[in-house]
């Protein structure tokens, strides 16, 4: 499983929101167990605390029985968004004085890995991403980069 970001973050006075695009990249089909997302504004220098953390209600969805099937090159979409209660976010963010963090967790099971279907091992796949905005001196197009603590960046 890979986990994509595309596009900006949607940031309004007081909201930030974004994206996350999670590929099958194997050649089984994956059953969706449980996926987490969520969003966070920090100061700039500031990092996502060492130790990943547990996804309260509503930053996690999770499926009964098998799971959801996500066939070979598919991808579903999860977002996650934030009240920010900050009615200067914007320049905040686009000044780099406060950083957009995307991270998230995607659990789930191989077809055919193991002694038979649905017996295989539950896998994990975790992404961390921090959102770079443009900076029209330098050429630099808004963008985002896979970032932050090892914890929080890791497939197993």
């Amino acid at each position: 499983m890979v986990a994509k970001m595309s596009g900006v973050p949607l940031i309004t006075f007081g909201y930030a929101g974004a994206v996350c695009h999670l590929e099958n990249c194997g050649k089984s089909t994956a059953y969706i167990i449980e996926i987490g997302n969520a969003i966070e504004i920090l100061k700039a220098g500031e990092s996502l605390p060492d130790k990943f953390p547990n996804f309260g209600t509503g930053k996690f969805c999770r499926w009964d029985g098998n799971g959801v099937p996500l066939f070979p090159e598919g991808v579903i979409e999860r977002s996650a968004g934030k009240d920010t209660g900050d009615s200067d976010m914007v320049g905040s963010i686009l000044s780099g004085a406060k950083v957009v963090w995307f991270y998230g967790y995607i659990k789930y099971r191989d077809a055919f890995i193991g002694r038979g279907v649905f017996r295989s091992r539950l896998r994990e796949t975790r992404y961390s991403f921090r959102w770079q905005p443009p900076k029209q001196d330098f050429g630099i197009k808004a963008t985002f980069f896979v970032e932050g603590p090892p914890e929080y960046n890791r497939a197993t």
